[in-house]
C-alpha cells in the first residue's frame, strides 16, 4: 500500500510538472501571437503616417521651386541687363 501511495504521489508531481510546462509554452505562444498582431498593427498604422509624410515632401519641394528665385538678388542688376541686351 506504502508503494502504491508513493507511486500515485510520483505520478502526480510529474503530471503535475508536465502541464505547468505545457500551460507556459501556451502563454509563450500566445505572447509572441499577440507581439507579432501589435507589430502589424504598428506598421498598418504608421502605413499612411508613411504617405502622409512623402506627400508633405512633395509639398515643400513644389512650395520650394515655386519661391526659389531665378537669379540670386546680388545678380539681379546683371539679369536685367542680359535680359535687355536679348531683346534689342
Amino acid at each position: 500500500m506504502t508503494w502504491a501511495m508513493g507511486c500515485l504521489l510520483a505520478a502526480g508531481s510529474l503530471g503535475g510538472a508536465l502541464y505547468e510546462r505545457h500551460h507556459r509554452q501556451e502563454m509563450a505562444r500566445h505572447a509572441a501571437a499577440e507581439e507579432a498582431r501589435q507589430k502589424q498593427l504598428a506598421v498598418e498604422t504608421k502605413a499612411p503616417v508613411a504617405s502622409t509624410r512623402q506627400a508633405d515632401e512633395q509639398l515643400l519641394a513644389e512650395v520650394d521651386s515655386a519661391v526659389s528665385r531665378e537669379v540670386p538678388s546680388a545678380m539681379e542688376p546683371l539679369a536685367a541687363l542680359m535680359e535687355g541686351t536679348g531683346e534689342q
